[in-house]
């Protein structure tokens, strides 16, 4: 865990979003069960350093936003928001959910983007808007890896359906890492982890941020 003596009373935004491929299996869990586990941690720790933390959710329209608080009760009506989400099978639109959190939120912040990361033409609606948010407050887009997917590009090839399998799993992990590269370029941090691991490693790059005086 990185030691951090970093300045009180930032605001962080978690934005999770609860469309279609938020559906996806990862490991035990889907991606947005993993998610909800992971801004449930990050709002913890954010809380205990200080921070206020708020939490939008949304997939074709925004369902929730909680202003940043500090305290218990913020802490109770995130947790409360969050056991009540529930996905739905539509795509997300980033747009209006990126333009009902700059509205709101005037300060800057850091913004936590809990999502799912494809390929470039796949990905590009949450760039743009990522990119446009950036411009503001400090954006980090977060996604999971599949267990599966890394488990088929990392294992041994030993016959021609794992070579087909292993090409597969290839592409898609390299599209999803040209799609970060479009992010990063822009000014948008990124986060790209196996979903068993999501949870610390969120907080680990929160605590990072704030030892580097970003937040």
């Amino acid at each position: 865990m990185v030691e951090v003596e970093a300045e009180r009373g930032q605001q962080v935004i978690i934005a999770l979003d609860c469309g279609r491929l938020m559906t996806a299996p990862a490991g035990d869990l889907d991606k947005l069960d993993h998610s909800v586990n992971a801004a449930l941690m990050l709002a913890w720790v954010a809380q205990a350093y200080g921070d206020r933390v708020g939490m939008m959710t949304f997939d074709d329209r925004v369902t929730n936003f909680i202003k940043p608080e500090r305290g218990a009760i913020q802490l109770r009506r995130i947790t409360e928001a969050l056991y009540a989400i529930k996905p739905e099978y539509v795509e997300p639109d980033f747009g209006h959910a990126m333009t009902h959190l700059a509205l709101r939120v005037g300060r800057r912040s850091m913004v936590v983007m809990l999502t799912d990361v494809q390929d470039p033409e796949a990905s590009r609606e949450l760039v743009a808007h990522a990119l446009r948010l950036a411009a503001r407050h400090l954006v980090l887009v977060v996604a999971m890896s599949d267990p599966a997917v890394i488990s088929a590009r990392d294992d041994p090839i030993d016959n021609t359906s794992r070579a087909y399998e292993w090409a597969a799993a290839e592409e898609f992990v390299a599209s999803r890492r040209e799609s970060f590269e479009l992010l990063r370029r822009g000014g948008v941090l990124g986060l790209d982890v196996v979903a068993g691991k999501l949870s610390p490693a969120l907080v680990e790059r929160y605590l990072e941020l704030k030892e580097r005086a970003l937040l």
